[in-house]
């Protein structure tokens, strides 16, 4: 059905030409499932959005072929097909979901205006007796006019494709701006607008990203029935290689625009043949031997202790000063502003016109000096909304938040970059507005930090929109440790990252809580992760602490079930 050849795009908006893809080959059949993997800013979405006709920049050179069958078995070169013929297939044949879902959004319209979209431009897609199809590709009745949905057929379908993914209370979401929404919901919401019309090639960029392991795992359920149903070829690109390995049947691996390593997923993950591919599978952290443990058999084996076992009591046996309370937070209830067209909803589902929706519920918790604390739980949990309440950024108006320097490394990267400034000057005001004057001292600690982060001093000259999502989510981690805060909250740190980056990045995170005794709240979905990095695993649900233990007491002897279910997720 696809069938990519010596694909190669070249950028030249600096002073040389830049091949940021070279020579990509590789073919999709129907129904096929291919997983593209690499590290960020290897080329993956770059590669995507060619496929998808999604590059339209004049200082960018696309070079190749990318031939798409049609359905009467005509083939078409989709890098030169005609623009509105490209545009028949956008959204109808070929679906697309976006990496950052906050940036793919439209801000100021709803969410279901905007899922409704591919429907509402292609019109239906299956042709009645009487019907032709234009030559762009879009059905039309006899008299010539493209067949629309009603406005309640429009609203139907997209309910529907909002509860196909999980999403608490469709109709809310429905009416909901993007903004007032959690990462994760978001996420979900865009694969809702990709999937509405049903495409012959569903193009998924990071679409498990922002999302906690329960819903990973039904993501991934609703992406095979998909496919087994409607024999949907998906593109599926990841940095996740537990979601890739479950998912494909074929594997790309991608490095520096290269394609390093293609071939059958069982033979890439068993016996895969290139060193940078065995580096990315080495790197994935593996607690597979938890499966089970605590959550219902009786093994009671003892674990090997984690990257951060004994980290608190190092700086313990330091002194007294080693107890510091860095972050204390007592009694923290916070309250959602009302909106008026929809009544006020809480985490629990509840409309009440007269009370205010509740966010966070009777939230308390310590952080010590040189702990690193793991805050767990679904997309919406309220995880986001009690880190921007500790760091000043929502009105608390009960309890009490006690904290040192703090600073937050943002879950959505690229809505927290200024994106008329370049990276330089984005890391330079950060410390310029920590009081650092001295230009050598500027220069010096911003060249220490993008060697700690693992970025080239190249990209200093660039805008947030030339970088990868993993290339901003680092530029966000230096512009936070710049400050040398004495407490971090990660909101997602390497959740845009792949498993060699966000091991580097959960490293570096290591370090610095050791030498500085920092200490830091790790917010991530990823309990892989949460298990190798941090001393106490704190468990969120609708706005609510359910659990909070050490972490080998949680992931060995859960109490909620809630925690069980997660751990059976992460574990699977």
């Amino acid at each position: 059905m696809l069938e990519v050849k010596d694909l190669r795009i070249e950028f030249y908006d600096h002073s040389r030409p830049e091949v940021a893809v070279r020579d990509v080959d590789f073919t999709l059949k129907e129904g096929e499932i291919l997983g593209l993997v690499g590290e960020s800013g290897s080329g993956k979405s770059l590669t995507a959005n060619a496929i998808a006709g999604l590059i339209r920049r004049g200082d960018v050179k696309i070079s190749g072929e990318v031939w798409w069958e049609q359905e009467d078995a005509n083939r078409i070169d989709l890098l030169r097909t005609p623009r509105k013929t490209m545009r028949a297939l956008q959204g109808q044949d070929i679906g697309f979901i976006f990496q950052d879902p906050m940036t793919a959004f439209s801000p100021v319209h709803k969410i279901g205006y905007q899922v409704e979209d591919a429907l509402r431009v292609h019109g239906k897609k299956t042709s009645e007796e009487g019907n032709k199809t234009s030559e762009s590709g879009i059905k039309t009745s006899s008299d010539g006019k493209k067949e629309e949905y009603s406005k309640e057929e429009l609203k139907e379908r997209a309910l529907k494709a909002l509860s196909d993914v999980d999403l608490p209370d469709p109709e809310r979401v429905y009416n909901s701006y993007p903004f007032e929404l959690s990462g994760g919901m978001r996420q979900r919401a865009m694969i809702a607008s990709a999937m509405i019309s049903s495409p012959r090639l569903l193009i998924a960029d990071e679409p498990t990203t922002a999302l906690d392991v329960t819903v990973q795992a039904e993501i991934i359920k609703l992406l095979q029935r998909i496919n087994e149903r409607d024999h949907t070829a998906i593109l599926f690109i990841s940095h996740d290689l537990g979601l890739v390995r479950k998912l494909c049947s074929k594997v790309l691996v991608l490095k520096d625009g290269d394609v390093v390593e293609q071939g059958p997923a069982d033979e890439i993950f068993h016996n895969p043949k290139a060193d940078y591919t065995k580096k990315l599978i080495a790197a994935e952290v593996n607690i597979g031997e938890m499966r089970g443990r605590g959550l219902g058999e009786d093994s009671v084996e003892s674990l090997g202790e984690g990257a951060n076992a004994g980290n608190v009591a190092e700086f313990q046996e330091a002194g007294d000063s080693s107890k510091t309370e860095e972050c204390v937070v007592r009694g923290l209830t916070y309250y959602y502003p009302m909106r008026k067209d929809i009544g006020s909803i809480s985490l629990w589902g509840k409309k009440d016109a007269k009370s205010e929706p509740i966010g966070i519920k009777d939230i308390s918790l310590t952080v010590h000096r040189g702990e690193i604390m793991g805050l767990v739980g679904e997309s919406g949990s309220g995880k986001s909304t009690l880190a921007k309440c500790i760091v000043g950024l929502l009105p608390v108006k009960e309890g009490e938040i006690h904290c040192g320097l703090a600073r937050m490394v943002f879950q959505d990267s690229y809505s927290a970059l200024n994106p008329k400034r370049r990276v330089g000057w984005l890391l330079r005001e950060s410390l310029r507005l920590s009081g650092v004057r001295d230009r050598d001292e500027i220069r010096e600690r911003i060249q220490e930090i993008l060697g700690e982060v693992e970025l080239s001093e190249e990209l200093l000259e660039r805008f947030p929109s030339e970088l990868s999502g993993g290339q901003r989510q680092r530029v966000m981690i230096a512009m936070a440790l710049l400050q040398k805060p004495s407490f971090l909250i990660a909101d997602e740190p390497v959740s845009a990252l792949d498993v060699a980056i966000g091991e580097s990045i959960t490293r570096l995170l290591l370090d610095l809580s050791r030498k500085r005794g920092m200490a830091i709240l790790f917010i991530s979905h990823d309990l892989r992760t949460v298990y190798s990095l941090c001393d106490t695993v704190c468990v969120m649900k609708k706005g609510r602490i359910v659990e909070m233990a050490p972490k080998e007491e949680l992931y060995t002897n859960p109490k909620e079930e809630y925690t069980k279910v997660l751990l059976r997720s992460a574990l699977e």
